[in-house]
């Protein structure tokens, strides 16, 4: 695998490199992060954006008693092809979660109709969607969708759910301390290649 850099940033470079097998570009980090007991990282590719010849990997890393930085990788997708990342794409999106989160529920898998209430509002869902969408069809529907979803409303009972159960947008908090250094300081060759190893800075979420 080669890299090939802009030439303002064209110098070798100890945070991107080729560490596993496969085709997996790794992107190390300078910075730690810690958060609160049971609570790890879903680590992973920015939603909703894409790296063409490129995909994310993602995993859960156990920050609160990790002791050291972690990587993220992308891994080419088709050999001889050219991935572009360029200044300022998002290589990697972190999100808290429980710890063991997943293995904390139990499932079932059965028929729809052993759930009447369930079944009669998803039938009711879906002949309201298939009514709309004829409409639409025939040029007698000006909205282009029914918001239902979006809205957080029942569609039997006409109700909305409420916001304690419904959101559209995270409304997330800011840093409470931010102890990081001005774009573009500390980041001359020297200093990027005598600091390798050196974590400047840790990112502490409190739950």
């Amino acid at each position: 695998m080669h890299f090939w850099l802009d030439q303002e940033f064209n110098i070798p470079s100890p945070w991107v490199k080729c560490h596993f097998v496969g085709g997996v570009i790794t992107f190390e980090f300078d910075f730690m992060i810690r958060t609160s007991p049971g609570t790890n990282l879903l680590v992973r590719g920015a939603p909703n954006f894409f790296i063409d010849g490129a995909i994310p990997l993602e995993g859960v890393v156990e920050t609160d008693w990790l002791n050291y930085s972690f990587t993220m990788n992308w891994r080419i997708t088709s050999p001889n092809k050219v991935a572009v990342f360029k200044k300022g794409d998002p290589i990697c999106f972190i999100q808290p979660i429980p710890h063991n989160y997943a293995e904390s529920f139990d499932f079932d898998i059965d028929f729809l109709d052993n759930s009447p209430e369930l079944s009669e509002k998803f039938h009711a869902y879906n002949k309201s969607r298939g009514e709309f969408m004829q409409r639409r069809n025939r040029g007698e529907e000006k909205n282009t969708w029914q918001k239902h979803y979006f809205n957080g409303k029942d569609v039997t009972s006409n109700t909305f759910i409420g916001e304690d159960r419904h959101s559209i947008k995270l409304n997330l908090t800011e840093p409470k301390k931010q102890n990081i250094l001005a774009d573009g300081e500390n980041h001359k060759i020297d200093i990027i290649n005598e600091k390798k190893q050196e974590i400047k800075s840790t990112i502490t979420l409190i739950k």
